[in-house]
């Protein structure tokens, strides 16, 4: 199995399996921000095949497919921020062509 797959599944594996025992707006926030900085320097470490970029400064893409998600919202504050040379562009729908990253969020896991 390639690299970049085994990372992005060990990152499904762990988001999953990592609940929000915390309570409190405030401690939901800092639970996602640090989901969502998780997946990030996963990103940084993930190898994707060089054919899975146009160009050599084509961003990462990472879309989110639920606005509603609290780990979602924090991965957006991190569009911008380079991985690998690229910037990270994160972007919301449900259409997936061109995204190296993608995040579900909560609600997927529970089938809705």
């Amino acid at each position: 199995m390639p690299v970049a797959r085994r990372h992005l599944l060990a990152l499904a594996a762990l988001a999953w399996s990592v609940r929000a025992g915390a309570q409190g707006v405030g401690a939901g926030q800092t639970e996602a921000r640090l989901k969502a900085k998780l997946a990030y320097n996963i990103a940084r470490y993930a190898q994707w095949p060089a054919q899975a970029f146009a160009a050599a400064d084509e961003p990462l893409r990472c879309c989110l497919m639920q606005r509603d998600d609290p780990v979602a919202m924090a991965l957006a504050e991190l569009d911008g921020q380079t991985v690998q040379g690229r910037p990270l562009r994160t972007q919301w729908g449900n259409s997936t062509p061109g995204c190296r990253l993608v995040f579900f969020g909560a609600a997927s896991e529970r089938g809705l």
